[in-house]
Formats: C-alpha cells, sequence, structure tokens
C-alpha cells in the first residue's frame, strides 16, 4: 500500500526505487519513509508478520538519529541483524530501509544507491556538502526492538592501537553482533551527501559523556525540562482523546505522523533539547487533534447515515440547524488548534440523531399529508416514501403507497420476460355463499381485508420463461407434442420446483418473488367480483375458459397462455381452467370470522389433513363448477402432473 505525506516526495522517485529494489538479487523487503519517519512505501515480504508498522518505522528512523549523533558524516548503514541485513541508505528527502539475505550482495546494492543517490543530489539546491567520511569504521548501537519506545543510541568505544586494544575491541564487537546489531557505515566518493539528521541520543550510564550539541549549548531563556514537560502532557492528552475516537483506524495518517513525531521528542528530551523537543510535541499534539476531530466528524456521518438521515440536509428541521450550526463551531475551533473543545462539540451533536429522526419523520409526514390534501398525490408520494426510508412500519406510509403508487391493472416486466399486474389492496368475501351452484361445504365465508398491493404475473409461467430464469428446460411429465411449446404454461412441477423457480428469479431481480397465499390468489382471481366466475356470469364455457366441456368443442389439452377467454377487469388470464396453480398455503380449514392478511398454516405439524398443498383454478381436465373463484383443490406437494403449474407474485415493498 502507498501513502503519500511529502509532497516534494515525487512518484518518479519512488518508482525508481521500487524498480531497483526489484532488480536487485536477495532483496525481501523495503520500506522508504520521509525525514520524519512517515512510510511512503513499503513491501515488507517476509517481514511483514514480524513488524508493527509504527514501531519498525520509529525503531529505524531512531536508528539513523542516533548514528548521525556519533557520526554525522555517514549516510549508508549496514545492519547485521538475526539471519540477515538491513541495509539503510538516504537522500535528501528520503530514508530508505533494503531487508536482505545475508549472503546478500550488499556491494551491488550500494553501488546501485550510489548512481540513484548522485542523480538525485544534481537537483539539489541546498549548498549543503558533507566532508568525505571514512570507511568500514563500525558503530555500535544500545537498542530497545520493540514496543512505543523504540530507541537506538551510539555505544562509543575507546580506540587503541595496542594489539590488547585491538583483541577487546574485536571482542566487545562479537559480543554486540551476538548479542544485539551492529552497523557499517560507508559513503561513496564525491557523492553528494543530504542534510545532516538532528543529534539525537539516548542517555546511558554505560555510554561515555557526549559533548552537547549547538541546541544543547545554547539553549533558550526559560526552556526547562519542566516546560517541555508541559508541552509533552499536551500531546498526551491529545493522543488520548484520539484513540477514544478510534482514531486509529478512521485517521490512520494524522495518527502514524503523530506518533512518528512524539517518539522524535522524546529522543530530544532525554537529550536536553528541550525547545526541539516542544517544537515536536507541539506538532504531535496538532497531529492528534486533527486525527481526533476527523475521527469524531466520520463518527457522526456514520450515524447520520445509519439513522437513514440523507434527507436531513434538503428538509432541515429546526435541530438539524442547530446541529449544522455546532458543527461550524467545531471546525472553527479545530483551526484555530482547540481540538479539545472541537471533539467535545462534535461528539455532542451525534447524541442529537434520535431526535433529529423523529422530527425529520414528523417533517416529512407533515409534508405528505399538506400534498395529500391538495389532491398532489406525486408529492404525497414521494414524501411517504421518504417516510418508509425512516420507518419501515409506518402503517399511515404504507397505507397510502399501496393505494396510489399503482392503478389497479397496471404492470411492469421483468428481466425474465414475465408481465405482472398490479393487485390493489381492498376487502372482499372470500368463499361462497351458501345458494352458489356445485358449493363446497370448506368453501365458508369470511370478510378478508388486503391491507398491501402486490404484483402477479399476468399468466402461467410458460416454458420458455422457466428455461430462461432456471438455465434448462423442464423435464415434463407428458412428452407429447401438444404439452410442449415455448408459449405453453410450464407443468409437471412440485410445489417445490415452483419454489425454486421464484427463489431464483429472486436472485436475478433482487427482489423478492414466491407463491401467492391462498387469499391473494382469490382476491386476485375475482378482481372485485363476487360470482362464481370473474366474467360476471353464473356460468362458464369453453369459449370463455380453457375447461373440459361434455359437448366436445373444448381443447382437451394444455392451450398457450392467454389464447382462450379474456383477462379479468385486473389483467389477469386463465384464472379459470388451463392448468390449476400452486399456491403458498397448506391444506386446512378457514378459521372463522373476518381476517386481514391471512397466510394460512406455518406447516402440516404431522397432521394428515395438513399434509396437502392448496391448489387453485381448475384445469383443461376438470368440470367449470372445479374452475369457480371460490373452488379449493388440493394436492401432495411432491406430486408433479401434466395440468397442475403455478404464477408468482412480487412483494410490493421490494419496488
Amino acid at each position: 500500500m502507498t501513502t503519500w505525506n511529502d509532497c516534494s516526495i515525487s512518484i518518479m522517485e519512488l518508482n525508481i526505487v521500487r524498480d531497483l529494489l526489484g532488480k536487485t538479487k536477495g532483496v525481501d523487503g523495503y520500506v522508504v519513509m520521509d525525514l520524519s519517519g512517515a512510510v511512503l512505501t513499503q513491501n515488507l515480504g517476509t517481514y511483514a508478520n514480524h513488524f508493527k508498522r509504527t514501531e519498525f518505522a520509529t525503531w529505524i528512523l531512531n536508528c539513523f538519529y542516533a548514528v548521525d549523533s556519533y557520526y554525522p558524516q555517514a549516510f549508508c548503514l549496514l545492519l547485521r541483524y538475526a539471519s540477515g541485513c538491513l541495509y539503510l541508505t538516504r537522500t535528501d528527502n528520503q530514508l530508505i530501509t533494503v531487508m536482505c539475505h545475508r549472503g546478500a550482495d550488499v556491494l551491488s546494492i550500494e553501488n546501485a544507491f550510489s548512481k540513484y543517490r548522485h542523480a538525485m543530489a544534481k537537483s539539489d539546491t541546498s549548498g549543503v556538502v558533507r566532508d568525505k567520511s571514512k570507511k568500514g569504521e563500525t558503530v555500535f548501537l544500545k537498542i530497545s526492538e520493540t514496543g512505543a519506545g523504540a530507541t537506538a543510541s551510539p555505544i562509543p568505544q575507546k580506540k587503541s592501537g595496542s594489539p590488547a586494544g585491538l583483541i577487546i575491541g574485536g571482542i566487545v564487537a562479537l559480543c554486540a553482533i551476538i548479542g544485539g546489531v551492529a552497523f557499517l557505515m560507508t559513503k561513496p566518493k564525491d557523492a553528494a551527501a543530504p542534510p545532516p539528521f538532528p543529534s539525537v541520543t539516548q542517555k546511558s550510564t554505560n555510554s561515555q559523556p557526549q559533548p552537547p550539541s549547538l541546541s544543547q549549548a545554547i539553549q533558550p531563556a526559560g526552556i526547562t525540562e519542566s516546560t517541555a514537560a508541559i508541552a509533552r502532557d499536551h500531546a498526551a492528552a491529545l493522543a488520548k482523546i484520539a484513540n477514544q475516537q478510534e482514531a486509529t483506524d478512521l485517521a490512520p495518517m494524522d495518527m502514524a505522523r503523530a506518533l512518528a513525531t512524539n517518539q522524535s521528542a522524546i529522543q530530544l528530551f532525554n537529550a536536553s533539547s528541550y525547545q526541539e523537543a516542544i517544537d515536536l510535541w507541539n506538532q504531535s499534539a496538532a497531529a492528534y487533534g486533527r486525527a481526533a476531530v476527523t475521527s469524531s466528524e466520520k463518527k457522526l456521518n456514520t450515524a447520520i447515515d445509519e439513522a437513514g438521515l440523507a434527507e436531513i440536509r434538503n428538509y432541515p428541521t429546526p435541530l438539524w440547524i442547530s446541529v449544522e450550526g455546532a458543527i461550524k463551531e467545531a471546525r472553527s475551533a479545530a483551526d484555530q488548534g482547540n481540538y479539545t473543545n472541537a471533539v467535545q462539540m462534535t461528539v455532542e451533536q451525534t447524541k442529537k440523531i434520535p431526535n433529529l429522526k423523529q422530527q425529520l419523520l414528523a417533517q416529512l409526514t407533515g409534508l405528505a399529508v399538506k400534498a395529500a390534501n391538495s389532491n398532489n398525490t406525486s408529492a404525497a408520494l414521494g414524501f411517504y416514501e421518504k417516510v418508509i426510508a425512516l420507518d419501515s412500519n409506518n402503517a399511515v406510509a404504507k397505507a397510502y403507497i399501496y393505494r396510489n403508487r399503482f392503478q389497479p391493472g397496471e404492470t411492469l416486466t421483468n428481466s425474465a420476460g414475465i408481465t405482472l399486474v398490479y393487485i390493489p389492496p381492498g376487502t372482499f368475501n372470500r368463499g361462497s355463499p351458501e345458494n352458489e351452484a356445485y358449493r363446497d361445504s370448506d368453501e365458508t365465508q369470511a370478510t378478508i381485508t388486503m391491507t398491501a398491493g402486490f404484483f402477479m404475473a399476468a399468466t402461467e409461467v410458460t416454458q420458455e420463461q422457466w428455461e430462461k430464469v432456471m438455465g434448462q428446460r423442464m423435464r415434463m411429465e407428458d412428452s407429447d407434442a401438444d404439452f410442449i411449446g415455448r408459449s405453453l404454461p410450464v407443468h409437471s412441477i412440485t410445489w417445490e420446483q415452483a419454489n425454486q423457480f421464484c427463489r431464483r428469479l429472486s436472485e436475478l431481480e433482487g427482489k423478492t418473488y414466491r407463491l401467492p397465499t391462498e387469499a391473494e390468489w382469490e382476491y386476485a382471481a375475482r378482481a372485485g367480483t363476487a360470482g362464481p366466475y370473474n366474467n360476471g356470469k353464473d356460468r362458464l364455457t369453453s369459449q370463455d375458459a380453457n375447461i373440459y366441456d361434455p359437448s366436445g368443442e373444448g381443447l382437451d389439452t394444455v392451450a398457450a397462455v392467454a389464447s382462450v377467454g379474456q383477462a379479468n377487469d385486473w389483467g389477469l388470464y386463465d384464472m379459470h381452467g388451463n392448468v390449476s396453480e400452486w399456491t403458498a398455503d397448506w391444506s386446512a380449514a378457514y378459521p372463522e370470522g373476518p381476517q386481514t392478511d391471512p397466510q394460512g398454516p406455518i406447516d402440516s405439524d404431522g397432521r394428515v389433513d395438513l399434509a396437502m398443498k392448496i391448489v387453485r383454478g381448475g384445469s383443461f381436465i376438470d368440470d367449470a363448477n372445479l374452475a369457480r373463484s371460490a373452488n379449493r383443490s388440493e394436492a401432495s406437494p411432491v406430486v408433479a402432473n401434466s395440468y397442475t403449474g403455478f404464477r408468482p407474485t412480487l412483494v410490493f415493498s421490494d419496488l
């Protein structure tokens, strides 16, 4: 992952580095940082599971600082560690760390980077040039490898020209290499060098006193350890607030900068460079503050989105106007460096989200009612749909939408070529009156209320539509040519196969298709009629529907959908005859009394009388009386025959 923290680092430079490392044998990974320790690009390779990114970057940065404080002329370092090596180099604006095998051709790496540094130095206008340094001098470091306090400081070695001194020096070097690390510092001839790093050393009882740096020797008046501690505590307080706002996840770049700068400030503080430490802690505090403010705003926006308040900006309530004003004040406070107040103000606004939602609901409902009273149906529908987005169970909004969004009989066609007809909400008398001819005892009448409109396929599902949705032809029981045809209804399917079709269609469309309940089927078949048939007559002939005709004038076979008779008043074909149709309900006696949106029994419950599914409408083999709107037939859900098919419904709320 590449991040950009310093606009002075060009994409070209980073591409050169990546290309250079990609062509060098023995390289396992690399990290490129700017001079503040912010990671510009990295590829840790096999080292990815061994390092925490921020700790590793801080540790490498401190190694540079520590060596620079001891030997400022050097800028090429070789760290021998464990079974590998870390090669470190720098340009005027980059710190580059290369992870490689112990046996890697380090000389090739150094030569490559020597050319790279030389090329980059040509455009350097700083005028800073260092004296040449010696090759092959060894500097030993005392380091802490992990943790937030990752440090590295030089351990000066006494120089001695005697053999004994050399032997002692060799032993010390060997012990240092075995126990930790050793750096080999080199500088190629005539290469232009970048500006020196700040002098940073770790105080240690094992190290000899170092001469004070310029910043230590000339400390501004009034700048003491206590003064620096105030800046440190301020940065720590803002770091705590940033962590409370989950800034590590929500504002990672600001947090990374803050952490790197804080670590550098600690090093300067330990070196008694208090003014420089204060400057860095102030930078760290600002980065922590920005991270905290950014995170608090992101949490506020997330809360707004999760509450479904996207419309609040278009229909501002008094409370939202107040919240917007407070957010502007918080941003102004942040711009002035008052990060603590900015975060507190933003958090307080987040707590108002539930009240905002209620106000917006009331405002949108009021606008919807006003539009409806003015007969502006289109505007009222728009407002009520926004209400549903906030409160999916709002009964007033749902009722208005069901009544007004679509007109009875309005159609839409889906991707499978199935035309669906809108069935509006309403009330009807289910069953049949006692004086209806051929009435059965299970047709007990009751008033049924359908509160929700729905869409139902205008015809039975055809064999062509089945193949388009399921991806293959249906193996139908009767293979006679009269029963096979693209426009014929699909038949010889079980109840479960009909449900599989609905599930597959739902997946393809991203909407919910299902079999109709028994109540939905009869309500749709009647289309506002109360007699035995939806043609408004007391009798049905083979001219009105594809049913069995004793006179011999009928087809006596399945017919193409919508080819016999007329559609009912809502535009549904073949609700009488052709093939009978599966419904969702198990077979059971009707409950007594009026009902609202009845669903039928949940399952068969192991009872014999519930082991059958309801089929409706009659077929080409049935007499007219079995095709009546109120007639109830049943079939085993695992049985398929050539005279049973189905038509799906589309759930309105998915539109």
